[in-house]
């Protein structure tokens, strides 16, 4: 059996979408959303862990890495989703991974980035979905 690599274990979709014309107050902007999914597979974990777990403790540990603020981290159980907003010290761009099980060892993941700029927002995107499916335990 060959050892599986990180492009292996991913299938990804990639999507993005403009809002056009939100008002907030008097102040008229472009909301930008970029979004990705894909399937990563950990197939060892520690005692007690889920792939889940080790996927948002992945998307946390990208967030941190690129200076962005965590609002939603990974540390409670049952959880499926991490958030921050960054990176600092303007954090223009607000980013959720939220991660699904599908069996013992895949979980679905979905990287979205939301931002005025729909170039930053695509390129945040891309860094922390390229740490979470080059992420190994």
């Amino acid at each position: 059996m060959k050892a599986s690599t990180a492009a292996d274990d991913v299938e990804q979709l990639q999507i993005a979408s403009t809002l056009k014309g939100i008002s907030l107050g008097e102040q008229q902007m472009d909301l930008n959303f970029h979004w990705g999914t894909f399937v990563k597979t950990i197939s060892k974990t520690a005692p007690n862990a889920t792939s889940v777990q080790v996927c948002l403790e992945f998307a946390e540990t990208a967030l941190r890495k690129f200076n962005f603020e965590v609002f939603d981290p990974a540390d409670e159980m049952g959880d499926f989703a991490v958030a921050g907003q960054g990176p600092k010290p303007t954090s223009e761009v607000i980013v959720q991974v939220v991660c699904v099980p599908i069996d013992a060892t895949n979980t679905w993941i979905i990287v979205s980035a939301c931002a005025n700029n729909s170039t930053t927002a695509e390129q945040v995107r891309n860094l922390i979905r390229e740490f979470i499916v080059n992420g190994t335990v």
